[in-house]
């Protein structure tokens, strides 16, 4: 299963960079150790004693940990504490309908628009397309947002852009079910593709899930859309089920 690989990975990921970060904790502290042994060793030039300055309490030998090597061992706790806590941050954040970037249901014109903005910037700037990815987005107020339309390739599932429109839920549906206008918005959409003439009327319904390894578009958008008329459960070949020609 997908989403199990994707949560091993996790998994795997989190404990390289504990081991790593412990490791380099305790590599750090033996260095200190070994130069503050080093620095308390008796030097081999001999010289006068001085007993006026024996009792002098400013010349007593210090014995003990090092104040640096303290203060090297509470920066790298503080360290490793951060690097847990952003780590558990990215394994609690749900991945949504292709993109890292929506972490709740927008139900209001503006957030939707907003983040619709948001997603076509990152698209853009940082990875360097000319547009953003998907074809339409869907927000939680209803409205059907126009990506890259019915007549221009998407970026959304490599490998499958070329035969396929991508249509984007806007929020994180893991553990939250879509609103209903939501649900009724992308359907609409669909239904108008094929009335244009833009998807054939025998089209094939994907998740994104299905073709990439992704938690996409989430649990509760997945138990919806894989009971929509023209839904692929079980394929073998899936090249096979995508026309050569449209």
């Amino acid at each position: 299963d997908k989403k199990e690989l994707i949560l091993v990975w996790h998994k795997i990921t989190f404990s390289a960079v504990c081991i790593t970060v412990i490791g380099s904790i305790i590599a750090i502290v033996l260095v200190l150790q070994n130069k503050f042994e080093q620095q308390q060793q008796p030097s081999n030039v001999y010289s006068q004693p001085d007993f006026t300055t024996l009792d002098s309490p400013a010349d007593t030998p210090v014995v003990g940990f090092c104040y640096e090597s303290f203060q090297v061992i509470i920066i790298s706790v503080i360290l490793l504490l951060l690097t847990f806590m952003l780590i558990s941050y990215s394994l609690l954040t749900k991945e949504a309908v292709g993109t890292r970037m929506v972490n709740a249901i927008m139900k209001n014109t503006s957030k939707c628009v907003l983040r619709v903005r948001l997603i076509q910037s990152f698209h853009i700037e940082s990875k360097g397309w000319y547009d953003i990815g998907y074809n339409f987005l869907i927000g939680g107020d209803g409205s059907v947002y126009f990506g890259r339309g019915w007549d221009y390739e998407g970026a959304h599932t490599k490998g499958y852009n070329k035969y396929s429109i991508g249509i984007a839920f806007i929020g994180t549906f893991n553990n939250d079910s879509p609103p209903k206008h939501q649900v009724e918005a992308c359907e609409k959409i669909i239904r108008q593709g094929v009335e244009l003439g833009k998807l054939r009327k025998d089209y094939k319904l994907f998740a994104h899930r299905q073709l990439l390894s992704t938690l996409s578009p989430g649990d509760k958008v997945y138990d919806i859309i894989k009971e929509w008329p023209h839904f692929v459960s079980n394929f073998s070949d899936v090249d096979s089920l995508i026309p050569k020609k449209l």
